[in-house]
């Protein structure tokens, strides 16, 4: 009775049926804007470092540490920080003995720059601005030249290994910076794109170790001999 009572006063007076289909509009826009913003930060969560260059804002920062959508949570930030400064420490500490081992600065000393920049990425996380994008375009940068470089102290068939794993991180990383959105890898999102830059370093880390723990056997072996 009452909801026929309003439909009659909004047919009679065009104020008030005005005023009615205003609020009507008013609260489907704002359901349709909180429903944007509560998908937002699932949007910047598949972003990663590679998406921090620029944008139409100017804002440099990686898209998923911009507020108010920071994806940055603990504790799983401070693990991979920490991670990343422990992995880039020990990445010095191994720069030591295998420059003790080769004697090639050609090896050592992008292995060294491959160990500041992951030490860096975890000292400065996503959102100190520039320097985590610094120090991750030094990770990749000195990494792959790293791994192509390791095939001058390596023998086959782990010598090609070295040259593909190095090969693949290099060009991913390549297309990303010069092809922008032409890059064909953009199929699998930045983060994916990201990925293909990472993992060939990965692979060959774990890799090189087990061969310079070959190498050291064998070297062992060779002096019981005589």
């Amino acid at each position: 009775m009452v909801q026929t009572d309003d439909r009659r006063r909004r047919a009679t007076d065009p104020d008030l049926a005005v005023r009615a289909r205003s609020r009507r509009r008013e609260h489907r826009g704002g359901a349709h804007v909180s429903r944007r913003r509560y998908r937002a930060p699932r949007h910047h969560h598949r972003r990663g470092v590679l998406s921090g260059v620029h944008d139409s804002t100017g804002d440099k920062r990686p898209r998923a540490s911009r507020p108010p959508n920071s994806v940055v949570h603990q504790p799983s930030a401070t693990i991979f920080n920490a991670t990343m400064v422990l992995s880039g420490a020990l990445v010095l500490v191994a720069t030591y003995f295998v420059h003790r081992t080769f004697g090639r600065r050609v090896v050592s000393v992008p292995l060294a720059l491959f160990g500041v920049g992951v030490l860096g990425v975890g000292v400065f996380p996503g959102n100190r601005v520039p320097w985590h994008g610094i120090f991750a375009l030094l990770t990749f940068v000195s990494g792959g030249v790293t791994v192509v470089l390791s095939s001058r102290v390596v023998t086959s068939p782990f010598r090609y290994l070295c040259l593909a794993f190095g090969g693949v991180s290099l060009t991913a990383l390549a297309s990303a910076i010069f092809l922008g959105s032409a890059n064909p890898l953009l199929v699998l999102g930045l983060g994916g794109v990201e990925r293909w830059v990472v993992y060939p370093l990965l692979l060959w880390m774990t890799g090189f170790g087990g061969y310079l723990m070959g190498h050291a056997d064998r070297g062992r072996e060779s002096s019981a001999r005589r």
